[in-house]
């Protein structure tokens, strides 16, 4: 058996997979989930900014936090989650 390649690149129409895996991506849809509840003055994170929250952080927030910290962190998780499953492979030789 021969290895023709050894890293599958995922893409959408946009994007490496990669990249909207990342850390990174994962804050940018965070503050955009955050938009909504700051122009009410009433951003349940506060005013620390998305890049600011660790891993630590966002999970103590999902499991101790205000119900409204933790939507949002969710819902950040989802859109995440809905973005991934929208990709589509494009290699697939092994």
């Amino acid at each position: 058996m021969e290895v023709e390649s050894y890293n599958i690149e995922i893409e959408d129409d946009d994007a490496f997979v990669g990249y909207k895996a990342s850390n990174r991506a994962f804050r940018e849809i965070l503050e955009r989930m955050r938009i909504g509840p700051r122009k009410s003055d009433e951003d349940p994170l506060g005013d620390k900014d998305s890049e600011d929250f660790n891993k630590k952080k966002l999970k103590a927030l999902l499991i101790k936090g205000k119900p409204e910290s933790a939507a949002i962190v969710q819902g950040a998780i989802e859109d995440l989650a809905k973005d991934l499953s929208k990709a589509r492979v494009r290699d697939t030789k092994l």
